[in-house]
């Protein structure tokens, strides 16, 4: 790529919860893990797949010019369904002159750079490849054992997780754990679109 990608600037499509979790993900350079929390309708996913498409960019920024191998992002989400959610919001966001070649399970951008689309269904599935990034959809749906395989394959790049998540309920304890186990460390970042139907996630 001769010049660097050009992304959309999103500040008219978001509100101003989902704007602030974005601009958290974009300066906060301690953190590897960010998580947004917020009530169905929302706009997780939206800003899920903003944040996916500026991290997408700023990789082939660094594989273009040659600080970088090309990499391979995950765009995962806990059913079918769900991931297809997540695939209409990112594919309408991600600029047409990146792609190099189109597949169902797996775009080739332009610098190299995959970006591959996972079912968390079977968590054992989740494996493969090293990742400089996942975007995780519905988080608080998943096994806990989908989300440490992710972890996983970041650990090589020292890779970014982003996970976007309705509120934590009685089938994910394990997230309402890890957050109170991770407040104060450095390495996570939480926000919330609406404190009031989050009640599990307090600030």
């Amino acid at each position: 790529m001769n010049d660097s990608p050009s992304i959309p600037d999103l500040r008219p499509s978001l509100f101003s919860k989902q704007i602030e979790f974005y601009n958290s993900v974009v300066t906060n350079l301690r953190a590897r893990k960010f998580f947004l929390a917020g009530a169905a309708q929302s706009g997780k996913t939206r800003t899920a797949s903003w944040l996916a498409v500026g991290k997408i960019g700023e990789k082939m920024n660094r594989t273009s010019s040659g600080k970088e191998e090309p990499g391979i992002a995950w765009l995962v989400a806990p059913t079918y369904k769900l991931l297809g959610k997540l695939k209409r919001e990112f594919l309408a966001k991600l600029p047409e002159d990146w792609i190099a070649k189109r597949k169902e399970e797996e775009i080739v951008l332009v610098t190299g750079d995959r970006i591959q689309f996972r079912s968390a269904k079977n968590p054992q599935d989740l494996r493969g490849e090293d990742c400089f990034l996942v975007v995780f959809d519905e988080l608080s749906r998943a096994h806990e054992d989908a989300f440490l395989n992710c972890q996983t394959r970041l650990a090589v790049h020292d890779g970014v997780f982003i996970a976007s998540t309705t509120p934590c309920n009685a089938e994910s304890p394990w997230l309402t754990e890890e957050y109170f186990n991770h407040l104060e460390d450095p390495e996570y970042a939480w926000s919330n679109c609406a404190i009031e139907d989050n009640l599990a996630m307090p600030h």
